[in-house]
């Protein structure tokens, strides 16, 4: 009799433990799907921690229905016309991969050193990447980036930047004619930085703004867009989260065109019609999502917002968007 009741005690705990898992898994699975808003047009690609596992992978948002595309890939940039999205691999394996929504490679392309940019040029016959190297023996501080433009059609690379040791290239926005490159240089050792422009050979390198983000350029390439909070000499611009400026790349001039910007902006990105920035950013209760606000007046628009998953993993993140609208836009 004793057995049977320990028998039936212990079935009673495990049926509770059983339900409880199953509560928990449909809870992340449910939180995950009322995270998603989306509400605009176009494909979205991101990387994200959202379930159990806690480990990040690329995901792609479209209409109402969000597709795992890799758990080994990220940094994903669609083409132009939205045939072939563009990433590198986040494992131990060195290599920039194309491929397409259906997971099918098309090309993979081996490299040395560690990449975290890559970006179509706008034909889709090149692309372009920064590409860390350290020396055999050496340390952080001796780490150099190259700017490297690749041939897709030819298997030709050639390097048009290369920084001082210790600084990284964090940005690559191509100019729609494919004729100039805007980027980003940064030293977290040196706590020093820049955005600059220089044509696309490597040649006529101007730098822009000091501890600056760039953002993206207008689609007449003679204007770009980038946020900061410090001018140049370092005081702040407001207690907020800095302001979004722009430059006329060939006169100088700038406008500032958002006084303040309220929340943190993260991997911000202008879209291809200058119309929109899409950015990810942290969310007080916890957590990083993805949104996106016009660029003529700030007017936040959430498309993933983080969610509670579990004790141990604790909120989602969301990061690294690449919003393909369509060519009619």
């Amino acid at each position: 009799m004793l057995n049977q009741i320990r028998s039936l005690a212990i079935c009673a705990i495990l049926t509770c433990l059983v339900i409880a898992g199953c509560s928990d898994k449909s809870a992340v699975a449910n939180n995950n799907k009322q995270s998603l808003r989306p509400n605009v047009e176009g494909k979205i690609l991101f990387e994200s921690r959202r379930d159990e596992s806690g480990k990040y992978k690329l995901y792609l948002l479209h209409n109402k229905n969000l597709a795992e595309l890799s758990s080994q890939l990220g940094s994903a940039r669609w083409s132009l016309d939205g045939s072939a999205i563009l990433c590198h691999s986040r494992t131990e394996k060195r290599e920039i991969v194309v491929m397409n929504e259906k997971k099918d490679i098309l090309k993979t392309i081996p490299v040395k050193g560690r990449i975290d940019e890559n970006e179509w040029f706008y034909d889709g016959k090149k692309i372009i990447y920064s590409e860390t190297i350290r020396p055999e023996g050496g340390r952080i501080k001796d780490d150099v980036t190259h700017i490297v433009i690749y041939d897709l059609e030819k298997d030709v690379s050639s390097i048009i930047f290369s920084s001082e040791p210790g600084y990284d290239v964090l940005c690559i926005i191509l100019s729609h004619d494919n004729k100039k490159v805007l980027f980003d240089v940064s030293s977290a050792i040196y706590d020093k930085g820049y955005i600059a422009i220089m044509d696309i050979d490597g040649s006529n390198i101007k730098i822009i703004r000091n501890l600056a983000s760039s953002v993206g350029w207008m689609p007449d390439d003679k204007w770009i867009l980038y946020t900061t909070n410090i001018k140049n000499d370092r005081e702040l611009y407001n207690n907020e989260f800095g302001c979004l400026f722009t430059q006329n790349i060939e006169t100088g001039e700038e406008k500032v065109i958002w006084n303040v910007i309220p929340t943190s902006l993260l991997s911000e990105r202008l879209t291809s019609d200058g119309k929109y920035i899409y950015y990810s950013r942290s969310f007080p209760e916890g957590g990083t999502g993805i949104a996106y606000s016009p660029v003529e007046k700030f007017g936040e628009t959430v498309v993933v917002k983080p969610f509670f998953i579990n004790k141990q993993v604790g909120y989602s993140e969301a990061g690294l968007p690449d919003w393909y609208i369509g060519k009619e836009q």
